[in-house]
């Protein structure tokens, strides 16, 4: 009589033991980045609507002395693409837009060659042959305010790099042109838009806009790490981007999102599946697309992973949303050097019954130091005998040249971008 009950009762405290013991794996990987790399931010896994793991470190404002909370806003960079993607997508859903619909159709006064040869699709997916970043070629900057007419002149003097539908090129101007095509077909401003077709229906309030004069509560202060010194972020007015990398939340209201992007009530069936839909170089609409394995826990099983991130001064963002085991991780950070795709992958890992390996030490600040060094060419030398781990990744070194020409020590930013000149010799460096 008793054996089915007992037998349920057994599952459920395996069940529990397997996510306590999942907890205290992911907690030990993030607190060793925090140990390791000073991590700052807050972390949350979710597998379904069940949060698995939710903390916080580091501060939220060093010079206060204010700890980062797991309700902390932090901005979201270029994560907010996926935000437009979605608000576009329910806007195809009324039938206001058309992913093959061309830019001049919604923008007929655009003065740009192009306007009647590039698509919403191909905007949304990184096909449309724009360049990278908006204000790349412009003497405008960061700090000034730009209305969106003149975000659209400093787009339209660009060349194309490539022919529209050729390949993938990341572009951030093509998202400014899609929140220029919503307020079109809205009739109101982008903010506002975002705010009825997406953030209230599924109860963001935590995620808005950070307007200059005007910014939200409890939001993480930005910070810079310079190899040895920990300085604030430049201000930014984040007009420039627009559509782009413009808005601010909390790991709680990510989550959120990420359910509302499984399931069919929010967005229709065929625009979940448009999205999620790889046009090419793993990327759908507003998202990347890819695929992965689980471990014993889940048989072995294999499954598609939709993701995406941030990176900017004194901002690192990642959203994994793990589409047939339902397991979402967020990793948000104020501190920029942390590769904040490490962390999330990891404890994924973790979520996913495949590994609770933490992270090792290594020596990336001492090359670091090397390679601004008067025998930087002996340090650059000796990075190919080091270990994987010790080896500074792309976005490091671009974060760190960035981080010391905005905080004007354009020395050590010519050094960094001769080196990474040397490796990546396709790339662009915005402070040389």
């Amino acid at each position: 009589m008793n054996k089915p009950y007992c037998h349920f009762l057994a599952l459920g405290f395996l069940s529990a033991l397997g996510h306590a013991q999942d907890e205290q794996a992911i907690g030990s990987i993030v607190q060793a980045f925090h140990e390791r790399d000073d991590f700052s931010g807050a972390v949350l896994v979710a597998e379904g609507k069940r949060v698995l793991f939710r903390g916080a470190y580091g501060f939220a404002s060093r010079e206060e002395k204010v700890d980062n909370r797991v309700d902390t806003r932090f901005r979201l960079a270029s994560l907010s693409k996926t935000f437009n993607a979605v608000l576009v997508m329910r806007l195809v859903d009324q039938g206001l837009i058309d992913l093959g619909d061309r830019i001049d159709l919604h923008l007929p006064d655009l003065p740009a060659e192009y306007a009647d040869r590039v698509t919403v699709e191909q905007l949304l997916s990184h096909r449309a042959g724009l360049y990278r970043d908006t204000l790349s070629g412009s003497e405008r900057t960061r700090q000034e305010h730009l209305e969106l007419e003149e975000l659209l002149e400093i787009i339209c003097d660009q060349e194309l790099i490539a022919e529209p539908g050729e390949r993938y090129s990341y572009s951030s101007p093509g998202f400014v042109l899609l929140a220029a095509i919503v307020e079109s077909v809205t009739e109101s401003g982008y903010q506002r838009a975002m705010q009825e077709h997406v953030l209230r229906p599924l109860r963001l309030e935590n995620t808005g806009f950070d307007n200059v004069g005007n910014a939200p509560l409890d939001l993480a202060t930005r910070y810079i790490r310079l190899i040895d010194e920990v300085v604030q972020a430049p201000a930014q007015d984040l007009s420039f981007a627009i559509g782009a990398g413009d808005l601010v939340s909390t790991v709680d209201d990510l989550l959120k999102f990420s359910l509302a992007l499984q399931s069919d009530d929010f967005l229709s069936k065929s625009s979940r599946k448009e999205m999620m839909r790889s046009r090419g170089s793993d990327y759908g609409l507003g998202v990347f697309v890819y695929t992965y394995g689980t471990g014993e826990k889940f048989g072995g099983a294999k499954g598609r992973v939709i993701n995406h991130g941030g990176g900017t001064s004194g901002v690192g963002t990642h959203l994994n949303i793990f589409l047939e085991h339902e397991i979402t991780t967020v990793v948000l950070s104020n501190l920029t050097e942390i590769d904040v795709v490490d962390v999330s992958n990891r404890i994924a890992n973790v979520a996913l019954g495949l590994s609770t390996d933490i992270p090792l030490p290594n020596r990336k600040r001492e090359v670091l130091r090397a390679l601004l060094s008067a025998d930087a060419r002996g340090a650059i030398a000796d990075l190919g005998r080091l270990e994987a781990r010790d080896r500074p990744k792309f976005g490091e070194l671009f974060r760190l040249g960035f981080g010391f020409y905005e905080h004007g020590d354009p020395e050590k930013a010519r050094k960094i971008a001769e080196f990474m000149s040397g490796r990546y010799p396709k790339s662009e460096w915005p402070w040389v």
